[in-house]
Parts: structure tokens; sequence; C-alpha cells
């Protein structure tokens, strides 16, 4: 019987050239809960991640396999944070989020 095991996730820093692509999973997540096209037209500067903004806000990303499945974003100075952006890709939503251990994270910055 095949193995029904996902292969493992970690959290890393995110890459200045994965802006446009946390971008791009933001706005997915956002349309998951049945927004419409013109709601999320005006929602999308919001959702825009710079590449500027990752070292700034802390940008983390959810990886398994080389995938990027979500990420979050922290403002302020560790081991302190406010929680800026939390988007997780619709394909990747039954992850067992509670099972990650952010403390890393959080005091790396």
């Amino acid at each position: 019987m095949p193995s029904t095991a996902l292969a493992p996730t970690h959290v890393r820093p995110a890459r200045p050239g994965e802006a446009s692509g946390l971008s791009q999973l933001a706005l997915r997540s956002k349309a998951y809960w049945g927004y419409d096209a013109e709601f999320l037209d005006r929602c999308r500067g919001e959702l825009e991640v710079r590449s500027e903004q990752l070292a700034a806000l802390r940008a983390h990303v959810l990886e398994r396999e080389g995938s990027i499945l979500g990420f979050f974003t922290l403002a302020g100075d560790p081991p302190e944070g406010e929680l800026i952006h939390l988007y997780v890709d619709p394909a990747g939503r039954l992850l067992p989020l509670l099972e990650l251990d952010l403390a890393p994270a959080s005091r790396n910055g």
C-alpha cells in the first residue's frame, strides 16, 4: 500500500525574486473565498508584495519540495512582531499549520 505521508514542509526567508509569485499567491488565496473579479481588482494593490518589502517585513515562506505553499510577514523588531500578511495557496489549504514551529522565523528576522 503506498504511503499517504506528505513530504516535510519548512519555513524559510522569502527571496527578493519571489515577490511577484507571493503577490499572485495572495490574490489566489483571496479569490478562494468567492469574491467577484471587480472586488479582487480593487484588492490587487493591497495584496501586492514588493521585493523591497520582503526584508523589511521579515517575509517567510512555507515550502514543500520546492513549491511555495504560503507566506507570512511580520512588522517590528524581533523577537516581537505584528502579523501583516498570512496567505496559504488554496491548493495547500489542508496544511497542518498548527504543527509548524514558527519560533525560528520570529527570532531570526
